[in-house]
């Protein structure tokens, strides 16, 4: 089975061309889908790229995906650079302040260096070229990790799906058979209140029949029942296809429900009602399931 969760998590990292590259997926549910992209200035120039890439793989679900960027081994992905001549400029101002105060003359480095100006950090030239392959390694490795835990969720939430069916195909088999019973029960109930009535049943035969035949085809669901069968096993194929399958699902659970509440109002018998409300819980328990697939 295809089937995927709207919810997982993926992270991964790559480093190259003297910059690291950490990546972050993480979805949850939603029935459109909303790619949301945080990355660092140095990386707007391949912001369309990833959002692609990810959309390979996502139909549905809002899909967060963090990425930073760092120079190889750690620090900052920024250059630095000290203007050597300001900090000249600073010391013998501060020195000649210094005589003229006859104050000591003493200035550290780190002092000199916090000054405005001396100690500049600017961002490296984004280069689309240089920058995606190594960008694309890490995301890939990340939607990897995260299309395998969409997967694996969906197997679980498919199986549960799937068992769900087939309980649902056990209560409308049972329905099946006992929906011949209500006519025949009706039938009986009639005659045996005509009797008490004092009536001759024999001198209304004709429209004792003709009530006893629109009672049928007014409890008749033999329609909803196979109905109900074909919408049984196109959930199944939808799940068994390679095509996302939240939406149709959805779809199709709500017209199960349609069919079952049909079948409730029309039934005349306590027995197939009480199993039509089993079968509504279980449908219910179903949608709720398939609100988490792509």
């Amino acid at each position: 089975m295809t089937v995927k969760s709207m919810t997982g998590f993926g992270s991964a990292k790559a480093v190259g061309r003297g910059f690291e590259i950490l990546v972050e997926i993480s979805s949850v549910n939603r029935k459109q889908a909303d790619i949301q992209l945080d990355l660092p200035r140095q990386l707007v120039c391949v912001e369309s790229l990833f959002g692609e890439e990810i959309r390979k793989i996502v139909s549905s679900g809002r899909v967060n995906c963090k990425v930073q960027m760092n120079q190889s081994g750690g620090g900052s992905c920024r250059n630095m650079h000290i203007d050597e001549k300001l900090a000249q400029h600073y010391l013998s101002r501060i020195r000649s302040a210094a005589r003229r105060l006859k104050l000591a003359q003493e200035v550290s480095t780190e002092y000199l260096m916090g000054l405005p100006g001396v100690v500049v950090f600017y961002e490296p030239k984004a280069d689309r070229d240089v920058l995606w392959p190594v960008c694309r390694r890490a995301l890939s490795l990340a939607l990897r990790q995260f299309d395998l835990m969409r997967r694996t969720e969906g197997a679980a939430l498919a199986e549960d799906i799937a068992s769900r069916l087939t309980l649902m195909e056990k209560l409308i088999r049972r329905i099946a058979v006992r929906a011949p019973q209500t006519v025949r029960q009706y039938r009986k109930t009639l005659m045996q209140r005509i009797s008490s009535a004092g009536v001759d049943t024999a001198d209304s035969d004709g429209r004792l029949l003709r009530e006893i035949a629109l009672f049928a085809d007014r409890c008749d669901i033999s329609e909803e029942l196979t109905r109900l069968d074909s919408h049984f096993k196109q959930a199944r194929s939808l799940m068994a296809g390679k095509n996302p399958a939240g939406r149709s699902l959805d779809f199709l659970a709500q017209e199960m429900l349609r069919e079952f509440n049909t079948i409730g109002s029309k039934a005349h018998d306590a027995v197939i009602r009480g199993t039509v409300v089993t079968c509504k819980a279980e449908l219910e328990r179903l949608r709720e399931q398939v609100q988490n697939i792509e």
